[in-house]
């Protein structure tokens, strides 16, 4: 077994999991099985496209290979002047008609987020259960980001000592009204989460706290500012990394840059004790994305056609953080209570070498390697940390409402959940 068949077998397997139906994921210069019954290296149809994942001194990169075999090397511009030092896998699909990207789209949520709606946590089975919204007293609502469900959000903490202590204390502070709304997050925008929320909750008297990860952020935001402008039911609501103003990640004019992080991101979750499983969702960010794009265009095309991409994908262009997003901007417009949010922050500095590649998708390493710049400054891997913040023009959440990780080689966007301060400052608040 060669050194890249050691080193990337892991990521392999959970591109594979991560994969739709139709997507065959292969090992570097393998023939997939519509390869394989025409007898050729190239993709049977024209409706087809093919992507090879390149390693080059130590960053992972795609190649659009629709028309090439399986294997070439170049040099790659703009991730180092060496020849690639190898391809790790490749994978090839049918390309969608734009009538059927809602239909992927709406398919890719199921399977993140099978069950939708309302759901308690029983403390006897640690397990959530499908349940109308309280009728009255004080309950705890919890709120995933994307790609995520609420059954994450739930194993996250069961996955340590802090966590489950907060579940239990936190079951007695409630009377065990813990919920989670699990709602689609790629084919529909969270204003449209938020009216499924307000429905679900009804006429419901319950006064609710609310703990929202990422996305879950403006979920809650609308929520709150939308259906309870006098602050009735949303009494207090913890954001941990939420796009408030949108996140470079999302922004339609970095799409390929934010394929090629999430790809890395995904090869180094799956190297770290108890982050595997998360690998699996954000490579299935890097597939939909591909899929999406090469149904659309392809790999190489210049803005603003590849800008467009994002488009198609309402969940994420609700995100962008760009100056014309309208449904960030109709948010930031409404009028707001900053003194009921309370914020989670970090700016993501590693050391460890495993995020090595961070390097080149860093701002002041632009010129010298030439990636794309996705965050003009501090942020978790994954959204800007000045936006975690920023709930419109000229307000915030307070200061001493956040809890800043600071500079920090440990918290990220995708393990606040598992630092125990994190978990702190939700008992603090609450």
């Amino acid at each position: 077994m060669s050194r890249n068949d050691n080193m990337y077998h892991e990521l392999r397997e959970n591109l594979r999991k991560a994969s739709s139906n139709g997507t065959n994921v292969n090992d570097a210069g393998e023939f997939s099985s519509s390869q394989k019954r025409a007898g050729t290296r190239r993709p049977t149809a024209s409706n087809r496209a093919r992507y090879q994942l390149v390693e080059v001194d130590g960053v992972l990169d795609w190649e659009e290979a629709t028309d090439a075999p399986p294997i070439f090397q170049k040099r790659r511009r703009g991730l180092g002047s060496s020849p690639a030092s190898g391809v790790i896998a490749s994978i090839d699909f049918e390309k969608l008609a734009p009538s059927k990207l809602v239909e992927f789209l709406v398919g890719k949520d199921h399977w993140l987020t099978p069950e939708r709606g309302l759901r308690r946590f029983n403390p006897a089975t640690n397990k959530l259960e499908p349940a109308a919204a309280p009728t009255a007293g004080e309950a705890l609502l919890l709120i995933h980001g994307t790609f995520s469900n609420g059954d994450n959000f739930i194993n996250s903490l069961l996955g340590t000592q802090h966590g489950q202590d907060f579940l239990r204390d936190m079951g007695i502070k409630y009377n065990h009204q813990i919920y989670t709304f699990d709602h689609a997050t790629l084919s529909v925008s969270p204003i449209l989460n938020a009216i499924e929320l307000a429905r679900l909750l009804g006429k419901s008297k319950a006064k609710f706290d609310v703990i929202s990860h990422s996305r879950g952020g403006l979920v809650a935001r609308w929520w709150c500012e939308a259906f309870d402008p006098q602050s009735e039911r949303c009494r207090k609501a913890i954001l941990v990394g939420s796009p408030l103003a949108g996140t470079g990640l999302a922004a339609p004019p970095n799409l390929r840059g934010t394929i090629r992080l999430l790809s890395n991101v995904g090869n180094a979750l799956g190297k770290v004790a108890g982050m595997a499983s998360t690998a699996v969702p954000v490579l299935g960010i890097v597939e939909t994305l591909l899929h999406v794009m090469s149904s659309i265009t392809s790999w190489t095309a210049k803005s603003p056609i590849v800008d467009a991409v994002v488009g198609m994908v309402p969940g994420l262009f609700a995100q962008s953080r760009v100056g014309n997003n309208p449904e960030l901007l109709q948010l930031r417009d409404l009028p707001t209570n900053p003194s009921r949010y309370f914020g989670v922050v970090s700016n993501f500095e590693p050391v460890d070498p495993t995020w090595a590649f961070w390097r080149v998708f860093r701002k002041e390493q632009l010129a010298d390697a030439g990636a794309d710049l996705i965050f003009n400054g501090p942020n978790d891997l994954v959204v800007d940390t000045p936006s975690m913040a920023d709930l419109q023009d000229g307000v915030a959440i307070p200061n001493n409402q956040i809890f800043d990780y600071g500079n920090s080689p440990i918290v990220h966007h995708l393990n606040y959940f598992d630092i125990s301060d994190t978990v702190k400052f939700w008992r603090d608040v609450l």
